[in-house]
């Protein structure tokens, strides 16, 4: 209880007091003003503590901070939204790498293969770090090897791949024109693969990985897409609105290419990359969404 201010008391006594001595004045009463003061003020105490005592004032509240996962889509640089087109939808995350590290994992600390987002987690759990995002890197080979160029902190661990499919080989890596998603500590780039060579010599690649087709070029959509297409499967891709921006997303339903490309040029992106079809998956808590499973050679993450 906050105590009442005494100068209230005082007020009441001197009200009081003067209003008595008004009364009796006119009758020859000869009450001094004093003592009319001091019945007064013991008539004024009386009266306060009978008065219900003053609230105190509220305390200030901070609302608790936002967990990591959830500032991703609180944040101007970083943008985790579900896009909804009749009736598709798609996970996507548009990521300012000037301000949010994106990087490859592919083994653990003994060199074993992470292989799946809940592995994954773990490994950079027991570094006392969180995961806020995952996703799988471009297609792989047999035995969890990446098919083509995989580059991780500055190492090419794996070649890129210029070549041609085998006869019956019907994979969707050869589809042209082939690509890579690069990345340098400043810029991000989706190239042709055979353009990557004249990138590499103009700019440090900290990580990269191959895969194919590209679904956009410069802005236009791959020109062997057909909008009626039947082959339709859950895909994954990576595209760039400008150098710094970047921008990940997945598909709920199945998607025939031509869907999924047009979804990255809503977007904003010059040029996208695809990076893999149904056994793709994506960790992206700022949309309640947290896929664990997964069998990958590599997985793109980002670390808090």
């Amino acid at each position: 209880m906050v105590p009442r201010p005494r100068f209230s008391q005082v007020a009441i006594a001197l009200a009081i007091a003067f209003a008595a001595w008004v009364v009796v004045r006119p009758h020859d009463v000869a009450p001094t003003f004093a003592m009319l003061f001091q019945q007064a003020t013991r008539i004024a105490s009386a009266v306060s503590r009978r008065l219900p005592p003053r609230s105190a004032p509220a305390a200030s509240q901070t609302p608790p901070p936002l967990p990591i996962e959830k500032k991703l889509i609180h944040a101007k640089h970083d943008l985790a939204k579900r896009h909804v087109e009749g009736n598709l939808s798609f996970d996507t995350l548009t990521v300012d790498i000037l301000r949010t590290p994106i990087r490859l994992y592919r083994q653990d600390s003994s060199g074993g293969p992470l292989g799946s987002i809940e592995q994954l987690k773990q490994f950079v759990e027991e570094s006392d770090h969180r995961l806020i995002f995952a996703t799988n890197a471009g297609i792989f080979a047999p035995g969890l090897a990446p098919q083509g160029l995989y580059i991780e902190d500055g190492r090419e661990l794996f070649p890129i791949d210029l070549g041609k499919p085998k006869k019956g080989d019907q994979s969707n890596f050869y589809r042209q024109p082939n690509g890579v998603f690069a990345l340098s500590p400043t810029k991000a780039f989706v190239v042709e693969s055979s353009r990557l060579k004249d990138l590499a010599g103009k700019t440090t690649i900290t990580y990269a990985t191959q895969s194919g087709p590209l679904l956009l070029v410069k802005g236009k959509i791959n020109s062997s897409f057909n909008k009626t297409s039947t082959s339709r499967y859950i895909r994954s891709g990576v595209g760039i609105v400008d150098e710094h921006t970047v921008v990940f997303a997945i598909s709920n339903e199945l998607v025939n290419f031509h869907e999924f490309a047009t979804l990255f040029a809503k977007l904003g992106c010059s040029d996208a990359l695809y990076l893999d079809g149904a056994i793709s998956r994506m960790y992206l808590p700022a949309l309640e969404r947290r896929d664990l499973d997964g069998n990958f050679s590599a997985m793109f993450a980002i670390v808090d």
